[in-house]
């Protein structure tokens, strides 16, 4: 028996609760059946591939911060090269 395999829903959805902070990340492994360092480990993963902007990954923040930066991304120039200084 090998190493159990999540899809990328389950761990999305176990990093969005341990984000979320509503309960301590052990209690919440236990509830999913899973290692807490297992959702530590994709809680880091999802971090690193949201820096780089990775396809499919949206940016972290607030729902205003991310719009500027899709926003922003749309534009030819970027936003910072175009703000006074």
């Amino acid at each position: 028996m090998g190493t159990p395999r999540y899809s990328k829903e389950f761990k999305a959805e176990a990093v969005r609760l341990f984000k979320a902070g509503n309960k301590p990340v052990v209690q919440l492994a236990k509830e999913l059946g899973v290692a807490a360092k297992s959702i530590r480990d994709w809680a880091k993963q999802a971090d690193a591939d949201a820096s780089r902007g990775a396809p499919g990954v949206l940016p972290s923040g607030s729902p205003a911060t991310v719009a500027r930066q899709v926003a922003c991304e749309a534009l030819p120039v970027c936003c910072a090269e175009s703000r006074p200084s």
